[in-house]
């Protein structure tokens, strides 16, 4: 990869760090904005479903307690009627004497367990007979102002056949001279007639108000709750124990509501809410007993109805809560950590500018030094080369000419050091230019074995080339491929004994790499270096390289020149026992190509 494509891949990293950085927090935004809003939608729903079934409780608990108010004074009326039906087909109310009239009266008062007392009273309020107390001389006639008669003045006959009067209570005398109320009464009355419709009395039963009081109490509407019956004046006369007003207590708004609402035989209910004692809401449910002049009203509390919602609402509240916090939380560890890594990107951009500008001022410092090196190389050589081969005559003395000898070959070595540095530093740089065409295999390898051929006579090496009859041409470059081969061959020259043997071998097989091989019986490398073989001045066998015979680059070179080309450089070595360096070319780079089967040895 060239270092503009590695720096548009740096860049690139850093800006899918950003997009990365950017769409995890949104997404987290996202997810806290749908935990807060299905959270709040779900409290709404239970909300309005927690409400809704209150309101049905109270408008069901309303229908309920009516129809219990009106059975028992439709119960009392029936009974009543039956008294003055009776009391009527007599010529007058004295037709029957008080005690046969009080039985009657006590029987039918066994029949009626929500009534106080049964009593007649004449049109002049005189009691005329009473179910729990015989003979009732002693009683004297009812007041005129009694609650019992309501607003009518029962000396005249405008009062309806069946009325409810004023409920009244009753009051126990304390020996102190106080006065505690028993109980409340709610008297019902039916009017007796003769043949020709005038008045001869009235039947009269109070109703107990504590047996309603008992009966509501029964109902369950929370503990803060009420169940009450009112008279059409805004009285409360029965309530449940949640109730804070006592009976006797005027309500306008009672009241109110029966000046709006019309008379009907089954019954009307209303819903309404207010709020009171700050942020507590109310539910009351109202309706009308029947045609009668009561109303029956049932109140809720939100602190009941609102109990098990408040509860979810809280566990859901403090879910939500911990959500949103562990969101933020993680999202900003997700942010610390995407901004570390951009951070951490950018410092190492840096430091890889840092140092690629190092790397490229060594290389054109290595390459100017290599050039101004080559110059008076070249000289020392010249004038070596002159002195040894005594082109000026044989004045020379023979030391001299060993002397020259060994400058002229220590020269040469200095110049393919400097030429090693010199193409290091084009690979670093990125200068070394790389011609891509179809290569002959076969005449690299013979190519680069005849350049060797003289440093193997030296060590009486004798170098065998095995060569397929048919190897693929390679898409690369003729003089690199060459050169590696060459880097190669020297290596095994330099390290191999005096008269052995170095193998030159290529294989080939179908769809598979093309290999070319370099065996010597050199002492082959050590485990630890064989590792880290390839790195630039690392030396295979650094007991010989520190006689001078190498720098450490020419595999360095080797494998570069391969990585330019697309190929790899293996090593396969054996402490002791020898080394193997293989050039392989992938099915890629090959060219197909038929040769003739050839088979040669250079010694």
């Amino acid at each position: 990869m060239t270092p503009n494509a590695i720096d548009g891949a740096q860049t690139e990293t850093v800006a899918s760090l950003r997009r990365l950085q950017t769409t995890t927090l949104s997404l987290l935004a996202g997810f806290v904005f749908l935990v807060l809003f299905a959270g709040i939608y779900h409290l709404g729903q239970q909300y309005r479903e927690t409400v809704g079934m209150a309101e049905s409780n109270a408008r069901t608990t309303v229908r309920y307690v009516e129809a219990h108010a009106s059975r028992v004074v439709t119960e009392a009326f029936r009974v009543m009627d039956g008294i003055s039906d009776l009391v009527e087909t007599q010529p007058q109310p004295s037709g029957i004497d008080e005690f046969t009239l009080h039985g009657i009266l006590a029987e039918r008062l066994s029949q009626l367990p929500n009534i106080a007392a049964l009593f007649v009273v004449s049109p002049q309020k005189t009691m005329l007979a009473s179910a729990r107390v015989y003979p009732v001389t002693d009683l004297g006639p009812l007041p005129r102002t009694s609650p019992i008669w309501g607003r009518f003045d029962a000396a005249t006959e405008v009062m309806p056949r069946h009325f409810i009067g004023q409920a009244y209570p009753a009051e126990n005398v304390l020996p102190d001279g106080s006065s505690r109320i028993r109980d409340w009464y709610l008297p019902l009355l039916v009017r007796i007639e003769d043949i020709n419709g005038r008045v001869m009395g009235w039947v009269v039963a109070p109703i107990k108000m504590s047996e309603f009081a008992d009966y509501y109490n029964t109902i369950d509407v929370g503990r803060s709750g009420v169940v009450s019956l009112w008279q059409e004046d805004g009285m409360l006369i029965a309530s449940s124990r949640g109730g804070s007003d006592p009976p006797g207590t005027m309500r306008a708004e009672i009241a109110e509501y029966f000046s709006t609402i019309p008379a009907v035989t089954e019954g009307a209910d209303e819903l309404a809410y207010a709020l009171s004692d700050g942020y507590s809401r109310r539910i009351q449910a109202s309706g009308k007993v029947g045609n009668l002049p009561l109303a029956v009203a049932v109140l809720l509390r939100s602190e009941s109805y609102l109990a098990a919602w408040r509860d979810s609402r809280d566990r859901i509240g403090l879910a939500m809560v911990l959500i949103v916090i562990s969101t933020i939380g993680g999202g900003l560890f997700i942010y610390r950590q995407l901004k570390r890594a951009q951070l951490n990107e950018q410092a190492l951009r840096h430091a890889k500018v840092t140092a690629e500008e190092a790397s490229e001022a060594k290389s054109r410092f290595l390459a100017h030094m290599s050039h101004e090196f080559r110059t008076p190389l070249n000289a020392i050589m010249g004038f070596s080369e002159i002195i040894k081969t005594k082109v000026l005559g044989e004045g020379v003395s023979p030391i001299y000419v060993s002397y020259a000898d060994h400058i002229h070959k220590s020269g040469e070595h200095l110049l393919k050091i400097v030429n090693d540095i010199l193409d290091m530093a084009k690979i670093e740089s990125g200068a070394q230019p790389i011609a891509r065409e179809p290569v002959d295999v076969s005449g690299a390898v013979e190519s680069a074995v005849s350049f060797v051929e003289g440093l193997a006579d030296q060590k009486r090496l004798h170098i065998r080339v095995l060569m397929p009859a048919q190897l693929p041409r390679i898409n690369g470059n003729e003089r690199l491929i060459r050169q590696i081969v060459i880097n190669l061959l020297s290596n095994a020259i330099k390290f191999s004994p005096r008269s052995a043997e170095i193998e030159v071998s290529a294989r080939h097989s179908d769809d598979g790499p093309l290999e070319i091989a370099i065996a010597d019986r050199g002492p082959g490398i050590e485990t630890s270096i064989l590792r880290r073989i390839g790195e630039p001045f690392l030396q295979g066998n650094p007991s010989i390289s520190r006689s001078g015979q190498g720098t450490g680059l020419g595999l360095s070179i080797c494998k570069n020149y391969l990585n330019l080309m697309g190929g790899e450089l293996v090593i396969d070595s054996t402490f002791g026992a020898g080394t193997t360096a293989v050039v392989r070319f992938p099915p890629f780079l090959l060219v197909p190509r038929a040769q003739g089967a050839h088979s040669s040895a250079a010694a």
